[in-house]
């Protein structure tokens, strides 16, 4: 029984994890391999990729004898089944039918064997892991960053808002409007998952220059927390990878 040797195609998403996409690249094949043998199910890896004569094939995967068989539906097995009864290899119909039981077990895998192979170390150890773990991490932090301007901007329409409201009331008073009040950078924090102390004193620090009308000086801060938490990200992916691997 042999293995089909694709030419590598670059994987750029995880849109692009499939079983189709993963046997053309010999490096997220042998990944998804080595993930399939510990969940004990490569059996559908080595069916999808074989490639020899109907009767090695049936025999191998499809028989109900068969000693690594793959689970398919009835429709598509059965018709295999009478061809093999009746010794019909030369049968045409037979590439049809396996092409089928093959897409057949791509759509099983690519649904929750795939979840499990994209947040596994082995997928992550790939250069195609590497490159999503990448953009996983930038959508992060472009997450994180909006979600900090977007409070701030937030508070200044609240302050705004308020300011406008007591002036009209104090004008009617004759009284001096009060001082605004500053946004609570610890809400903004417990919103984005900071808990390191330096990273909490960026965000108050750009809350009071932001409070003061700096948002030049506020945005700089906010740039610096940012990579501040990029690289913490990358450190904690880093060492879930090394716990994995038994340090």
């Amino acid at each position: 029984m042999a293995i089909v040797h694709h030419h590598r195609k670059t994987v750029t998403s995880m849109a692009d994890i499939t079983l189709q996409s993963v046997a053309k690249d010999s490096t997220l094949l042998a990944a998804a391999f080595a993930v399939a043998k510990r969940e004990f199910n490569s059996e559908n890896i080595l069916f999808y990729c074989a490639t020899g004569d109907p009767k090695t094939v049936y025999e191998k995967f499809v028989s109900r004898d068969a000693p690594t068989q793959v689970n398919l539906p009835a429709p598509i097995s059965d018709p295999m089944h009478d061809l093999a009864k009746d010794n019909k290899w030369e049968d045409p119909s037979w590439k049809k039918l396996l092409d089928d039981a093959k897409e057949s077990i791509a759509r099983l895998w690519n649904g929750d064997c795939k979840k499990r192979f994209i947040n596994s170390k082995e997928f992550l150890a790939t250069p195609a892991g590497k490159i999503a773990a990448a953009a996983a991490l930038k959508s992060k932090v472009a997450d994180a960053t909006s979600a900090v301007l977007a409070t701030h901007k937030a508070a200044d329409a609240a302050v705004k808002a308020q300011q406008a409201g007591t002036a009209q009331t104090q004008e009617k008073a004759g009284a001096p409007a009060p001082a605004p009040k500053k946004a609570d950078p610890r809400k903004a924090a417990k919103r984005l998952g900071i808990t390191d102390p330096e990273s909490l004193a960026l965000l108050t620090k750009a809350n009071d220059l932001s409070f003061k009308g700096d948002k030049t000086g506020a945005l700089k801060l906010l740039t610096e927390l940012t990579k501040k938490e990029e690289l913490k990200l990358k450190a904690d992916i880093i060492l879930k990878q090394l716990q994995e691997a038994g340090f």
